[in-house]
C-alpha cells in the first residue's frame, strides 16, 4: 500500500527498470500497474504499458505482452506526430 500512496515521479520508473533488470518481474508488474492507475499523462501511460509488456515477456506470457504493446502503440498513435521515432516501423 505504501507504493500506492507514493506512486509518482521518475524515481518509481527507475525502480521499475531496476526490478526488471534483477528479474523481479512480479514486483515490477505490481509497481507499473500502480503507476498506471495514478497517472493522467498519456505518454506515461504508454510507457507503463510498454514496460508491462516487457514484464510479460519475462514471465513467458507472450500473448499478454502483445496486448500491452498494442495498448502502448495505440496511445502513441493518438498522441505523437506520425513522423515521431517511437512510431517507426
Amino acid at each position: 500500500d505504501r507504493i500506492r500512496e507514493e506512486a509518482s515521479g521518475t524515481e518509481w520508473q527507475r525502480l521499475g527498470v531496476l526490478l526488471l533488470k534483477i528479474g523481479q518481474f512480479n514486483k515490477a508488474e505490481e509497481l507499473y500497474k500502480v503507476l498506471l492507475e495514478h497517472t493522467l499523462d498519456e505518454i506515461e501511460k504508454a510507457y507503463y504499458y510498454h514496460q508491462l509488456g516487457y514484464v510479460q515477456i519475462g514471465q513467458g506470457d507472450y500473448e499478454k505482452a502483445i496486448w500491452y504493446y498494442e495498448k502502448d502503440l495505440e496511445i502513441k498513435q493518438k498522441t505523437l506526430p506520425s513522423n515521431h521515432p517511437s512510431l517507426a516501423t
